[in-house]
């Protein structure tokens, strides 16, 4: 998985949250183990602001920031894409005539992304990606940079090559659709289309 892009605002936001909480937590838990006359051992230290810090930072990422709650919160709120698509890819290689279909699986944290999709002749694997809020009429758009390799199967004139995909996101995150081009050496471009499985 790689980092990806969102809007400056939803990291500052969280951050600002992060901090204010570890501080409280870790206030709270000094006078917790006061009041409680509990000692700790000398082999132990007691989590400071950076370890409960660290703990709600991991805690966000990994579960918390895909809650239905928190997708409610407008300001710190990142669309959940993760999991398995259908895709539908009409390209100019074929003049647009022919469908090919594939599968994609999406992984995604709140920080972290990765955009892995097969069709029979090839794989692609994003490398890049930038995941932004829009003024149009889908809320987020999605663009990725890719690295595709053909199956040793696929046409002697696919070759390993880069290319970029820019596509909007449905507001239910059921569908997502948009368009791709390749880089120099298949110079292709087209239309794709992930559906929820």
């Amino acid at each position: 998985m790689h980092q990806y892009q969102t809007d400056d605002s939803v990291k500052k936001n969280f951050l600002i949250v992060a901090v204010l909480l570890a501080v409280a937590l870790a206030y709270l838990f000094g006078k917790a183990i006061d009041a409680l006359q509990i000692q700790i051992p000398w082999y132990l230290e007691s989590p400071s602001i950076l370890g409960f810090f660290g703990a709600i930072y991991w805690l966000y990422d990994k579960y918390i920031w895909k809650t239905k709650w928190i997708q409610k919160v407008d300001w710190i709120k990142t669309p959940n894409i993760s999991g398995k698509w259908n895709v539908e890819i009409r390209t100019s290689h074929g003049d647009f005539t022919e469908t090919v279909s594939g599968k994609a699986i999406i992984r995604q944290t709140a920080f972290k992304i990765s955009i892995a999709l097969e069709t029979d002749t090839s794989t692609s694997n994003s490398i890049h990606a930038a995941l932004m809020r829009t003024e149009k009429v889908s809320e987020y758009e999605l663009t990725y940079n890719y690295i595709n390799h053909p199956k040793a199967d696929s046409l002697e004139t696919m070759s390993i090559h880069m290319g970029t995909t820019h596509v909007s996101i449905a507001d239910d995150s059921q569908k997502i659709d948009g368009e791709y081009y390749s880089g120099r050496n298949r110079q292709n471009f087209g239309r794709v289309t992930f559906s929820r499985n």
